[in-house]
């Protein structure tokens, strides 16, 4: 469960930047920090500064990369195969995080109790 948690977090908040809570020491890069971060939730380690860190939204972060955005953005050489196939990222968060977090949390703390209750 804790794993499913940590890919689904992955996917939707892996490039949300830092904040508050959110760094170096609890982020969803990749999946080996997202389980980590995960049992950081689940023990209470500041789990609402992290959810208050991924409900990040414009005008307070970057929708996505490129000029529109972001003045004075030059494309590098590698930029322009992004644009044209239509990708592109940012570094916002969701409104609809407290809709992961909270379940997360609950889901998987009563899991942790009942191992030694």
């Amino acid at each position: 469960v804790y794993s499913m948690f940590a890919v689904v977090a992955v996917e939707q908040f892996g490039m949300v930047k830092n904040g508050a809570r959110i760094g170096p020491t609890a982020n969803f890069f990749d999946w080996p920090f997202a389980m980590m971060t995960v049992f950081q939730i689940i023990t209470g380690d500041e789990w609402q500064d992290m959810m208050a860190d991924m409900s990040v939204v414009y005008p307070a972060c970057t929708v996505q990369f490129n000029d529109v955005y972001v003045h004075g953005w030059h494309e590098s050489a590698g930029w322009p195969l992004y644009k044209e196939a239509g990708y592109g990222f940012g570094d916002c968060g969701s409104d609809w995080a407290p809709l992961f977090f909270i379940p997360m949390f609950l889901v998987c703390t009563n899991i942790m109790l009942n191992l030694f209750i």
